[in-house]
Protein backbone atom coordinates (compact mmCIF):
# COMPACT_ATOMS: atom_id res chain seq x y z
CA UNK A 1 0.00 0.00 0.00
CA UNK A 2 1.59 3.09 -0.77
CA UNK A 3 2.12 5.77 1.42
CA UNK A 4 -0.41 8.92 0.75
CA UNK A 5 1.28 12.54 0.99
CA UNK A 6 1.04 14.05 4.51
CA UNK A 7 -2.34 14.15 5.54
CA UNK A 8 -4.34 16.84 7.69
CA UNK A 9 -3.65 14.63 10.51
CA UNK A 10 0.32 14.43 10.29
CA UNK A 11 0.19 18.51 9.86
CA UNK A 12 -1.43 19.20 12.81
CA UNK A 13 1.20 16.32 14.78
CA UNK A 14 3.71 18.64 13.61
CA UNK A 15 2.13 21.55 14.83
CA UNK A 16 1.28 20.26 17.81
CA UNK A 17 5.04 18.30 18.72
CA UNK A 18 6.55 21.70 17.49
CA UNK A 19 4.66 23.91 20.01
CA UNK A 20 5.52 22.87 23.22
CA UNK A 21 4.08 25.54 25.32
CA UNK A 22 0.71 25.07 24.10
CA UNK A 23 -0.31 21.57 24.80
CA UNK A 24 -0.34 19.10 27.18
CA UNK A 25 2.86 16.53 27.22
CA UNK A 26 0.44 13.72 26.81
CA UNK A 27 -0.68 15.60 23.44
CA UNK A 28 2.63 15.94 22.66
CA UNK A 29 3.44 12.66 23.04
CA UNK A 30 0.59 11.22 20.95
CA UNK A 31 1.64 13.66 17.88
CA UNK A 32 5.17 12.44 17.99
CA UNK A 33 3.96 8.98 17.68
CA UNK A 34 1.47 9.35 14.43
CA UNK A 35 4.21 11.14 13.05
CA UNK A 36 6.64 8.45 14.16
CA UNK A 37 4.13 5.96 12.49
CA UNK A 38 3.83 8.07 8.91
CA UNK A 39 7.76 8.23 8.80
CA UNK A 40 8.27 4.72 9.62
CA UNK A 41 5.28 3.63 6.60
CA UNK A 42 6.94 6.08 3.98
CA UNK A 43 10.84 4.43 4.50
CA UNK A 44 9.34 1.24 4.58
CA UNK A 45 7.13 2.07 1.21
CA UNK A 46 10.97 3.95 0.36
CA UNK A 47 12.85 0.14 1.00
CA UNK A 48 10.52 -1.77 -1.10
CA UNK A 49 9.84 0.49 -3.95
CA UNK A 50 13.09 2.73 -3.98
CA UNK A 51 12.30 6.28 -6.40
CA UNK A 52 14.44 9.28 -7.04
CA UNK A 53 14.02 10.95 -3.41
CA UNK A 54 16.00 11.92 -0.30
CA UNK A 55 14.63 8.73 1.36
CA UNK A 56 15.62 6.22 -1.18
CA UNK A 57 18.90 7.76 -2.23
CA UNK A 58 19.94 7.63 1.65
CA UNK A 59 23.29 5.36 1.74
CA UNK A 60 22.20 2.45 3.63
CA UNK A 61 18.40 3.08 2.96
CA UNK A 62 17.86 -0.90 1.61
CA UNK A 63 19.78 -2.20 4.34
CA UNK A 64 17.17 -0.22 6.79
CA UNK A 65 17.50 3.60 7.33
CA UNK A 66 15.26 3.97 9.86
CA UNK A 67 17.22 2.39 12.15
CA UNK A 68 20.72 4.06 10.41
CA UNK A 69 22.62 6.86 12.53
CA UNK A 70 23.55 10.28 10.93
CA UNK A 71 25.25 10.51 7.89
Amino acid sequence: MPVQPASRAVARASLTFLSVRQFPPEEIRAAMAEMNRYIAAHISHRRAHPGDDLVSARPGCARGCARAGPG
